[in-house]
């Protein structure tokens, strides 16, 4: 009985430990989507900026 209460304990354990992981990975994904579309937006920001001033 006190045996299966530890693996019961131990199992719970462990998928908290998984869904913090997953959402620490989860999370640093989203991160990196953000950064990157960021970039991208502002480098096509500064891109037409430059062709603008270009022109004049």
């Amino acid at each position: 009985e006190i045996a299966a209460a530890e693996i019961r304990k131990e199992k719970k354990s462990c998928s908290i430990v998984w869904r913090g992981h997953f959402l620490l990975t989860w999370t640093a994904r989203v991160k990196q989507v953000q950064n990157a579309s960021t970039l991208s937006s502002t480098t096509s920001l500064t891109s037409i900026y430059n062709s603008t001033s270009i022109s004049r």
